[in-house]
C-alpha cells in the first residue's frame, strides 16, 4: 500500500515555489523547498515551516559570503548605484572578487561563471554588447535588484565600510533604497546621506575612528565631544553664524 501510495503520488511531489521562502539566503530557500515537497502545496504547512526556518536566518548571515548568489547580488546591488543606464558582467564581476578580497576569502570569480549566476540563478538576462555581456538598468530592472536584495537580507550599510555604518552616514540617498527599506543597518538603524546631517563632520581625537556631526558623544568609543576637538575658525567671532 505504501509503495503505490509513492507511485500515485510521485509527480505531484517536487520542490516548493511557495513565495514565503524567496526571504531566505539561496542555500536555506533551496532546503526549505526541499522540505516543503512532500506538503503538496499546502499553504498553512508551508507557512509554519516557513516560520521555523525564520530563526536560521541570522545564524546563516556569515556564512553567506560562501554562496556565490549572495555575493553576486551584493556586487551587482553596489553596482547598480553607480552605472546610469548599464551594468556590464565584467564590471560585476570586479565587484564580486573586491568583495570577496576584502572579507578575507582568496578565491575570485570569472566574469563566465558570474554572468551564469546573474542568468540562471537570479534572473537577470544580460545581452552581447561588443566583447562583451551587460545589463539594462531600465526602472523595473532597478526595482527588481532592489526587491531582490531585500529579499536575500541585503541593506545600504552592506555597501559601506563598517566606519560610515557605525556613524550611521551614507554618501546619497537612493529612492529605490528608500522604497524598499532598504536605507538602514543590521540592527534597524537608519542610514542618512551625508548631506541631510547638520554641521561639520569632526573625527573623534580618543579612537580616531569615530565621527561627530550633530552628536555629543562619539558613535564609536562613547567619548564626548570636546570643544577643542574641532579646528579652530579663523574669522572674527562677531562675524561667525549663530
Amino acid at each position: 500500500m505504501l509503495e503505490m501510495f509513492r507511485l500515485v503520488h510521485y509527480r505531484a511531489v517536487a520542490a516548493s515555489q511557495y513565495p514565503g521562502f524567496l526571504k531566505f539566503p539561496p542555500r536555506l530557500r533551496d532546503s526549505a523547498r526541499a522540505l516543503a515537497a512532500p506538503m503538496l502545496g499546502d499553504e498553512e504547512l508551508q507557512k509554519r515551516l516557513a516560520g521555523a526556518l525564520d530563526s536560521q536566518v541570522h545564524s546563516v548571515r556569515f556564512e553567506r559570503f560562501a554562496e556565490p548568489e549572495y555575493v553576486v547580488m551584493l556586487a551587482l546591488f553596489n553596482v547598480c548605484h553607480l552605472a546610469l543606464y548599464y551594468v556590464f558582467v565584467r564590471n560585476v564581476a570586479d565587484e564580486t572578487n573586491n568583495i570577496l578580497r576584502q572579507s578575507g576569502e582568496a578565491r575570485c570569480y570569472s566574469p563566465k561563471m558570474v554572468g551564469q549566476i546573474l542568468n540562471k540563478s537570479l534572473g537577470f538576462s544580460t545581452r552581447r554588447q561588443g566583447d562583451g555581456y551587460r545589463i539594462a538598468l531600465t526602472l523595473d530592472v532597478r526595482k527588481k535588484i532592489h526587491s531582490q536584495a531585500k529579499a536575500m537580507g541585503l541593506n545600504r550599510s552592506d555597501s559601506f565600510p563598517s566606519i560610515n555604518i557605525e556613524c550611521r552616514v551614507v554618501d546619497e540617498r537612493c529612492s529605490h533604497c528608500s522604497e524598499f527599506g532598504l536605507m538602514t543597518d543590521h540592527e534597524g538603524w537608519s542610514l542618512r546621506p551625508h548631506t541631510e546631517l547638520g554641521g561639520p563632520f569632526i573625527r573623534c581625537t580618543n579612537c580616531g575612528a569615530g565621527l561627530y556631526s550633530d552628536d555629543e558623544q562619539c558613535r564609536h568609543c562613547d567619548t564626548p565631544r570636546q570643544a577643542d576637538t574641532a579646528e579652530p575658525s579663523r574669522e572674527p567671532a562677531s562675524s561667525r553664524s549663530p
